[in-house]
C-alpha cells in the first residue's frame, strides 16, 4: 500500500482529491451494487478486465486464458473462487460487495475510494468481511485506499489515518487512536461528549 502524504495548498480538500483523482487512476465502490446480477460471477470479472485494457474489441474473446486467470487470482485473494460460476444475483449482500472491491481491483488503480463498505452487512459479517478486504488489499502493490465509514470500530481497527470532518471542515487528521480522542470528534462525530454532558446535566 502506498503512503498518503498530504501537502499545503490554496485548494480545498475536495479539489485536491478531485486533482488525484484525474492525474491517478482511481477505482469507486459505491453503497449500491455494481456488478450485472444475471451474469457469473466470474463473467463480471471478465467483463471488468476487459473495460480496463487499453483497447477494446468485439473480435477478442473475454474468456481468455490470460483474463480468466488474472480474474481467478483476484477473486482467490477475495475467497470469492467458490463463486465463480454463481449468478451474482443468488449471493449474499457482503459477497457481492466483496466481488464489487475485486472488480475494481482488475484496472490496478492508484486510488481506490470505498463509500462505508460495510453498509448494508449483518455486525456479525462486518469484521470478518472487513479483514478479507483489507487482506485483499495489502496485497495490491501503489494503492492507496480512502474509505467512508461511520463505524467507529471499522475505523479503529483498520484505518491508518483518520481526517473527520464537521460541517465542512477538517477536525481531526491523526491516526485512529488520535483523532477519536479528538475532542471536537467526540462531540460531534462520535456524540462522546454531548452525552456525557447530557448526563451531567440531568444530575
Amino acid at each position: 500500500m502506498t503512503d498518503v502524504v498530504a501537502t499545503e495548498s490554496a485548494l480545498s480538500p475536495l479539489e485536491t482529491l478531485g486533482q488525484a483523482i484525474v492525474a491517478n487512476s482511481a477505482g469507486a465502490i459505491t453503497a449500491y451494487h455494481m456488478a450485472f446480477g444475471e451474469l457469473t460471477v466470474l463473467d463480471n470479472m471478465l467483463v471488468a478486465t476487459a473495460c480496463h485494457e487499453d483497447r477494446l474489441s468485439f473480435f477478442r474473446p473475454a474468456h481468455r486464458r490470460d483474463a480468466v486467470d488474472r480474474a481467478m487470482a483476484l477473486l482467490q485473494r477475495f475467497n470469492l473462487a467458490d463463486h465463480t460460476q454463481r449468478r451474482v444475483a443468488e449471493l449474499p449482500g457482503g459477497v457481492r460487495k466483496l466481488l464489487d472491491i475485486a472488480m475494481a481491483l482488475t484496472g490496478e488503480p492508484k486510488l481506490l475510494l470505498l463509500d462505508e463498505p460495510t453498509s448494508g452487512v449483518s455486525a456479525e459479517e462486518k469484521f470478518p468481511m472487513m479483514d478479507t478486504i483489507m487482506g485483499a488489499l495489502n496485497a495490491q502493490a501503489n494503492t492507496t485506499v480512502l474509505f467512508v465509514e461511520h463505524d467507529m470500530d471499522i475505523v479503529e481497527r483498520h484505518a491508518g489515518r483518520v481526517v473527520a470532518f464537521y460541517a465542512g471542515r477538517i477536525i481531526a487528521d491523526a491516526p485512529p487512536a488520535l483523532a477519536l480522542a479528538n475532542a471536537d470528534v467526540r462531540r460531534y462525530v462520535t456524540g462522546e461528549l454531548l452525552a456525557e454532558e447530557g448526563s451531567h446535566a440531568a444530575d
